[in-house]
């Protein structure tokens, strides 16, 4: 008797991938908002940035990069479960 190969359940894996996008939107909203609220235009109209920008601005790379990869993730699963969602 031949071992049957489990089915992959497609749209359970979709809607997963589709929440941690939404997750990971939120914390690139919330990085990208922190970046901006160290940021100002001093007395002679140049842009300042207060201490911390570099841990910021890693802090919203990685946050854009996992919004990236999710959305490829998406499109992925999207295509392998059949088509556009409801």
């Amino acid at each position: 008797m031949a071992k049957r190969e489990p089915t992959p359940n497609y749209d359970l894996m979709f809607q997963s991938a589709v929440f941690a996008l939404q997750s990971a939107y939120s914390k690139y909203k919330r990085a990208s908002s922190e970046e901006l609220r160290w940021t100002f235009f001093d007395n002679d109209g140049n842009l300042s940035v207060l201490d911390g920008y570099k841990e910021r601005r890693e802090k919203l790379d990685k946050a854009e990069a996992e919004v990236v990869r999710l959305m490829k993730e998406v499109s992925r699963l999207r295509d392998l479960k059949g088509g556009d969602s409801e």
